[in-house]
């Protein structure tokens, strides 16, 4: 299996990178490779990108959202549409490659032509850090989480389970999600797999059959997303492919600007439709922040900031200021922070994972001294990490503003359609 990833992800990277790869993505594809294969990891990226790729082939939309995005080898495998290389510039034609380093997202990278061929560049790259999805030693499973998908989606990602794993898929749902356990048969006792299952519906659940399997993790976690009828809807009424749309259309964050500007009624009809907030969420205080931070313009890295500050959640609704919360926006945030206030990266790390699951929000100052020993700002993190009780990691905050941005598209270039598609929100 090791030997089968490597060879068909160095020759994915290859064609979309040429055969010289510049040393940033030789290294970052090596150090992963090596990671995933010493560790008996190359069987479960195979397999999920078996799933993703027929999901594609039939025109079945997916988004792969939380940390699976830090991953290289699963973006060049299609598991996910994030690309965690730094900010870059890529010709589609020749395969040159030219880094970026004043911006913070690929996506806001001004059109451009290749310097050899003139071809238009494609920009790419969010800068994530590989660490995130297989821990910092690269020993950690890699869970590839939730998938949203629609019930075509659902049903297409059964079939391609039983198609791409040895085991037997097992659905179930606990009335927010659906997915699927691979087990063998034999051994896990009805009692046990209602318990697993807990509270799955009855339906779920196949009277008098015994499974062997040691009460795993789920291999796919779904839920039906409304979101992403929309998108699928649109694209097969409109005919626009969806990874044919731009990025970096100034119209688009122009749009959201205008929003933000309206009240909040007029503003939920694109801000809500496209997903980056909820009717809740319009009327709360960190909504004002999103209008305070519009002024100065909005980008694909501002919204995907703005977006982990709208679903971060704080102990007090008004316990962060906007420069705290968009500092803290995201969990890669953090850590990026740790390490130029001069912490070594593996502690920032630890650091920033306690903070995105609120631990330090639950313990004494006293009980984490590296707070006192490596960080001197004034008590600026100290007092974040304090309020701070949960935080998304930024790639699944890209995934998600990737999408709304889309749905941003079509309000400007087919608005007949974006109007249409509000019927469906509430479809079965």
């Amino acid at each position: 299996m090791g030997e089968e990833l490597m060879r068909k992800v160095w020759s994915i990277c290859a064609d979309r990178y040429g055969a010289a790869l510049p040393d940033v993505i030789f290294n970052r594809l090596q150090q992963e490779l090596q990671n995933i294969t010493a560790n008996g990891f190359s069987e479960d990226y195979l397999s999920t990108s078996g799933i993703c790729l027929e999901l594609q082939h039939r025109n079945a939309l997916q988004i792969c959202l939380g940390t699976v995005g830090n991953s290289f080898v699963a973006y060049l495998l299609g598991i996910t549409e994030i690309n965690p290389l730094p900010p870059h510039y890529r010709c589609p034609h020749c395969k040159r490659v030219t880094f970026v380093s004043d911006v913070l997202d690929g996506f806001d990278l001004p059109p451009q032509d290749c310097p050899v061929c003139r071809t238009p560049m494609e920009g790419d790259g969010h800068h994530l850090h590989v660490a995130w999805f297989t821990g910092w030693d690269g020993t950690c499973p890699p869970a590839f989480g939730e998938f949203r998908m629609t019930p075509k989606g659902i049903q297409i990602t059964e079939q391609a389970l039983k198609k791409h794993s040895p085991l037997t898929p097992l659905v179930f749902s606990n009335g927010r999600f659906a997915g699927w356990y691979l087990c063998n048969s034999e051994t896990l006792s009805h009692a046990e797999w209602v318990q697993l299952t807990y509270p799955g519906h009855p339906n779920h659940i196949v009277p008098g059959v015994k499974y062997d399997c040691d009460l795993p993790v789920p291999r796919i976690l779904v839920h039906d997303s409304v979101f992403l009828r929309k998108l699928e809807w649109l694209s097969d009424v409109t005919g626009v492919e969806l990874s044919s749309i731009p990025m970096n259309n100034p119209a688009i964050y122009n749009a959201f600007c205008r929003a933000l500007e309206y009240d909040t009624a007029d503003a939920g009809n694109l801000l809500c439709t496209t997903g980056l907030c909820t009717p809740e969420e319009l009327l709360s205080d960190r909504f004002t922040l999103w209008r305070r931070a519009s002024k100065s313009g909005l980008s694909f890295s501002r919204l995907v900031s703005l977006y982990g500050v709208m679903h971060m959640s704080v102990r007090h609704s008004s316990a962060l200021d906007l420069s705290t919360a968009l500092t803290f926006s995201d969990r890669d945030s953090v850590m990026e922070y740790l390490i130029r206030q001069g912490l070594p990266p593996k502690d920032a790390f630890q650091i920033a994972d306690n903070m995105r699951y609120g631990r330090f929000a639950r313990m004494p100052a006293d009980a984490y001294p590296v707070f006192a020993q490596g960080i001197n700002d004034d008590g600026f993190f100290f007092h974040a990490a304090q309020n701070t009780e949960y935080l998304f990691p930024r790639a699944h905050n890209s995934a998600v503003v990737m999408n709304t941005v889309r749905l941003a598209w079509f309000s400007i270039y087919e608005p007949s359609a974006f109007r249409e598609v509000q019927d469906i929100a509430h479809t079965p």
